[in-house]
Parts: structure tokens; sequence; C-alpha cells
């Protein structure tokens, strides 16, 4: 397995950041490998221009290719960490109270 150096998009404007990922892609026999390429501190607007389909052609040789990316949403959070889960028996709990039922005894 080969895993490539991660890209910190914070250093980069948003036009270069596809260029810097085909070169670290490009720069790397993957043929016939198993590749991750993590890119961290993405821009949303960055995502979504994001090349994914001249990613995806780059990559074809590779036996298969992992690209992890964790973007900045708004609030300067990264997406990973937003969502807070309870207990199951809890969050069920919770779930039951806020539903409507009628004649049920709660």
């Amino acid at each position: 397995m080969i895993e490539l150096e991660s890209i910190d998009c914070s250093n980069y404007e948003g036009d270069e950041i596809p260029r810097i990922i085909e070169s670290r892609i490009g720069g790397n026999d993957i043929a016939d490998k198993i590749v991750r390429l993590k890119v961290v501190n993405l821009p949303a607007s960055s995502y979504r221009s994001l090349p994914l389909g001249e990613i995806r052609k780059m990559t074809e040789s590779a036996l298969y290719f992992d690209l992890k990316i964790e973007r900045i949403v708004e609030s300067g959070i990264t997406g990973a960490e937003t969502a807070a889960i309870g207990k199951l028996s809890r969050e069920f709990s919770d779930y039951l109270e806020r539903q409507k039922v009628r004649g049920a005894d709660k």
C-alpha cells in the first residue's frame, strides 16, 4: 500500500489545489497498487470545483485508490467532527418522546 503525502489545503489557493492533487498522484508509480491520498482543510467551494473525473482517470491503473477529503464547513470545524450522537438507547428514547401518538401513555 502506498500512502501519498497528505495535502493541507490551508496553504494553497483554490485554483492551485487540483494541480497539486494531480502532481502528487502523477509523481508516483501507482499501477497495480493500493493507494491513499488524504486532502485536509479543503474549503467547500474548492471541493465543488475538483476535477473528480480527471482524478478518476489518473488513478485507473491503481488496484484501488482511496481519496480521503476533509472539508472545512462554515463554522471552521471539519466535517468529520460536527456530528454528536449519544447512546443508542438515549437517542431512541428522545426520538419516541418527540413522536405524537394518540392514546399513548408516555
